[in-house]
Formats: structure tokens, sequence, C-alpha cells
């Protein structure tokens, strides 16, 4: 098999629904969902509205934007490092309630900054756990 055969026949996708949330930065998140055909007939045909719900892990909703059925990603920016978010795709009901369609894994935002109980003013590391002293001088005296 050429490699050009193999970059040929990979699908474009795989009319499956799915839905991911992942860390760009400590302040960027990306969602990127694939939906399926027979989900995208059904949303088409009810002329539903979707959208994208971002959500901090028992806080709630912090960010609500519709999307196009024709797009497959967006950039949730400003986020809050430190936290644990989801988010859900969806429409409202005839109840104009938010129905979920998919829901994303969490993910945390890491610290856009080395954090106080790690590091000292003088850049010494404390309440670490002492295993990770022992094996860090370890290593350290095995270079020596």
């Amino acid at each position: 098999m050429q490699e050009n055969d193999f970059l040929t026949s990979l699908p474009p996708g795989y009319n499956e629904n799915t839905l991911l949330l992942l860390v760009q930065s400590p302040k960027v998140l990306y969602a990127y969902w694939e939906l399926s055909g027979g989900l995208k007939d059904a949303l088409c045909r009810q002329e539903k509205k979707l959208l994208i719900r971002l959500y901090i892990e028992g806080q709630g909703t912090c960010s609500t934007r519709s999307i196009d059925i024709a797009k497959n990603n967006i950039y949730f920016s400003d986020v809050k490092p430190g936290l644990t978010y989801y988010c859900e795709i969806g429409t409202f009901n005839s109840g104009d309630r938010f129905y979920p369609l998919l829901r994303s894994d969490p993910v945390t935002a890491p610290y856009d900054r080395p954090s106080v109980d790690h590091v000292s003013a003088k850049g010494d590391f404390h309440k670490l756990p002492s295993s990770l002293y022992l094996s860090s001088w370890a290593l350290y005296k095995e270079k020596e």
C-alpha cells in the first residue's frame, strides 16, 4: 500500500455523535464535535436552533452560544484558570427548556502561574509530598 492510498482512504467524518472539550491554554478552551447525518437531518427538519453551553463544574452555566449546524468547533476564551469545565450541545424543547443532546467529559484549565502552595518567594518548593522530595533528591545525587 502506498502512502497516498492511506491518506485518501480516511473518511472526512465517522458519522457519530461526539463532543470533545480540550484545553488550548489556561484561559482558552476548544470544543470540537461531530453530528451524525441522522441527527443533522432531524434538527434541520424540526428547524431547531442548536446551542452549545459551557459549564463550570458545580457552579452552572457560564456561556451559551448559538452554533451553525454546518460547523464543528468553537473556542471559549477568557475562561478562569484552575476551574473544571464541561460543555453540552443541545436545543430548546417546546417548553423552552434546554434539552442536551451531547455532553463532553470535564477538563480543568491549568493555572497560568505556579501555584502558591508549591513555590515560595525564594523559589523553594514546599507542601509537596515527601516522596517527591526524596525522588528528586535521589535523581540530583545520581547526577553528581
